[in-house]
């Protein structure tokens, strides 16, 4: 009885498209490794956003699902896998997994409120597409200090300024990283405000007509079992013509708590500091860029864990952006007690649909 009731509602909301139509997509993103410095073939120095990749191919991520939009519901539910991106964090999966499960909906004018599995509103670089970024990878501070995905629920309240807009999003999420659940009883609680002037503040190639311009700040707290992560940063883009701009600064602090139940990820409070500064020129149907990074994970101390990195390349776009072929250099620099052998040169095919 309760399932015939649920079916007619549905039906009843497709009729009446209150629930966007739904919309197949997919990504194959796949990377050769043309050039490795690594002396050492058999045990590869590790480093921040080196993933020990030998000359060869491999699958850096895929995505496949379907996703709607309409005025009053949004929704994307997607499967896919990801390679490594570094061989000390390792963030990544052979298997195939659950990469997003949401759904959206507008509550008021202006007012949408989205629960289920969703990336956390915190860093420009980590919430663009993967399949957005000219250099084919985020910076390392983009990955190393900031979430990623979540399973929560967020406010995003936009308010429309005529030729400009102010967004305002706050949430909150489990903060464990697991989609079966919460393992203790602290949360993260994240948030991000955002003033964006023209279209295309998450995104890089092509000419725009105006100015477009995107300034947020940000930040979250996440109360682990044994160990409190407070992250805050900004951001901004800037496209003007052929021309875009992107820099981001964070900072972050790690705090180990009082707690018999579990090892704190650091044992006494830990600064980490990390930003990047990106500069590309869309020439035709080629998007020429270069990225300088930093990472530092230990302000305290100079060690193995002050990173930076020069990424240099150009991607070329087919006609309607579903092809994307591309090549780069990934110039790591250490402090100089501690520099290793480690660029490396890649290509990359990304397919979108």
């Amino acid at each position: 009885m309760f399932l015939s009731i649920v079916l007619s509602l549905m039906n009843s909301a497709f009729a009446d498209d209150v629930i966007a139509d739904p919309q197949p997509f997919g990504l194959l993103h796949m990377w050769t490794t043309v050039y490795d410095m690594d002396e050492n073939e058999v045990a590869d120095p590790a480093g921040y956003g080196d993933p020990e990749d030998d000359i060869g191919f491999k699958l850096r991520r895929t995505r496949a699902g379907i996703s709607g939009v309409n005025d009053q519901t949004r929704y994307r539910v997607s499967v896919g896998m990801s390679s490594p991106f570094d061989a000390t964090l390792n963030r990544g999966s052979e298997s195939i997994d659950l990469v997003d499960a949401y759904f959206s909906w507008k509550a008021l004018n202006g007012l949408w409120v989205t629960g289920g599995v969703q990336k956390v509103p915190v860093s420009r670089e980590q919430i663009m597409s993967s399949s957005d970024l000219v250099l084919a990878e985020r910076a390392a501070a983009s990955v190393w200090m900031v979430p990623n995905r979540e399973v929560g629920l967020l406010g995003d309240y936009t308010v429309d300024m005529k030729s400009s807009k102010l967004n305002v999003q706050a949430g909150v999420f489990n903060g464990n990283g697991s989609l079966l659940g919460d393992d203790n009883a602290g949360k993260m609680l994240a948030g991000r405000v955002e003033y964006t002037m023209g279209e295309g503040v998450y995104n890089t190639f092509g000419t725009t007509d105006g100015l477009v311009l995107g300034i947020a700040v940000d930040g979250y707290l996440n109360q682990d079992i044994a160990t409190q992560d407070l992250g805050y940063g900004a951001d901004v883009i800037v496209r003007a013509a052929s021309l875009s701009i992107l820099g981001e600064f964070r900072m972050r602090t790690l705090s180990p708590t009082n707690t018999t139940v579990d090892v704190p990820a650091v044992l006494s409070e830990t600064q980490q500091m990390g930003y990047l500064a990106q500069v590309g020129y869309s020439v035709g149907q080629f998007e020429p860029a270069v990225r300088y990074s930093s990472f530092d994970d230990n302000m305290d101390n100079v060690n193995a864990g002050d990173g930076s990195a020069i990424s240099i390349g150009c991607t070329w776009h087919s006609q309607k952006d579903t092809v994307r072929i591309g090549a780069g250099y990934e110039m790591r620099l250490e402090a100089d007690a501690y520099a290793i052998s480690n660029d490396t040169a890649r290509a990359w095919m990304m397919l979108r649909y």
